[in-house]
């Protein structure tokens, strides 16, 4: 299905059902409410047409999304000129009903295009949406949402939250001194291993090479690169057996994880595009544990100079997400003959 393009994605409005009789949100599929799934919101205003070289991109997964004035003062603070992030509440109570990737947005005065990953139930049982935003000061032209297929058994497993829908990337392309450039949001299943990430990464690809054509592309997202999945490395046993064993998986995950192998022979690179650092807050109980490094970024057709993590805190040291910020500086190589 062919995402559209709206204005506005309105939240549900409450499903006429007791909690318990909806324990999987089949009911919330009631008027066609799943075709929000399939929907792009597209707001805010640009500031200019196109962008100017260097182009600074962060990448941040926001953790829902909690303080939306200090998410886009934190931003500012950045430089971006483009923020790609993930987990962006929509009308759920957790984040007090905020259309987060809106309100950041006005906060850093740019347009932005919204997609939603899953439809939730909350905890009072309010549905709500999650998904993945592409914020901008120049113009977002032609946005793409990107559904990747994946085992969503996790879903329905004792204490998940109940929802529709599956991970996602969104794209888009912005003008940088008059070249296209394609953008991309992402975020590969934690629940998952390595080989299920790998078919997620292969999918992702595959639709960015339709859309892309010969634009440069970058790519910013939260690819869970824990060399096992997230449950698997829950307790901080197993992640100080692994960093006993082999200490460079925290930050260097590649052996482990074949969608790096995937990416270079589709021609992207990284190792110019990030630090080798850990970019995880949070993880098991004890909080010695090592941490591992989670959010990258991977380019083809561009130059990556300067990258960089930013500690996701306030200026007072409160934790802002479970996931530090990324970002690099782009350029269009000079195609002039």
């Amino acid at each position: 299905m062919s995402p559209r393009i709206d204005p506005d994605l309105t939240v549900l409005e409450r499903p006429r059902l007791a909690r318990e009789t909806c324990p999987d949100l089949a009911a919330a599929r009631v008027g066609g409410k799943a075709q929000m799934l399939h929907r792009i919101e597209c707001g805010g205003l640009p500031s200019a047409c196109e962008a100017q070289a260097p182009l600074r991109v962060v990448f941040w997964n926001v953790e829902r999304g909690h303080a939306p004035e200090d998410l886009a003062s934190f931003l500012i603070d950045a430089g971006a000129d483009v923020a790609l992030l993930c987990e962006l509440d929509h009308g759920l109570a957790r984040t007090g009903r905020r259309h987060v990737a809106r309100d950041i947005s006005h906060g850093m005065d740019v347009s932005y295009a919204y997609a939603v990953e899953f439809l939730e139930l909350d905890e009072v049982g309010e549905p709500g949406l999650h998904g993945n935003a592409v914020l901008s000061r120049a113009t977002i032209r032609d946005p793409l949402l990107i559904r990747l297929a994946e085992d969503t058994s996790w879903m329905t497993r004792p204490g998940q939250q109940r929802r529709l829908g599956s991970r996602i990337a969104l794209a888009g392309r912005i003008a940088v001194e008059g070249l296209d450039v394609v953008l991309v949001s992402t975020h590969l299943e934690s629940h998952a291993g390595p080989d299920e990430r790998a078919r997620q990464m292969c999918a992702l690809l595959d639709a960015v090479d339709g859309y892309a054509g010969d634009a440069p592309v970058l790519i910013g997202g939260d690819f869970n690169t824990r060399t096992a999945s997230k449950d698997a490395m829950r307790d901080a046993e197993a992640r100080n057996g692994l960093y006993e064993r082999v200490a460079t998986a925290f930050v260097d995950p590649a052996p482990w994880e074949p969608l790096f192998d995937i990416a270079r022979a589709a021609g992207y690179s990284w190792s110019s595009a990030n630090l080798d650092l850990a970019t995880e807050r949070s993880g098991p109980d004890d909080p010695r544990a090592p941490r591992f490094r989670l959010d990258w970024f991977f380019a083809r057709g561009l130059e990556c100079h300067a990258p960089g993590n930013l500690c996701a805190e306030t200026g007072s040291g409160g934790a802002l997400s479970d996931h530090d910020a990324i970002y690099v500086e782009i350029r269009v190589p000079d195609r002039r003959s």
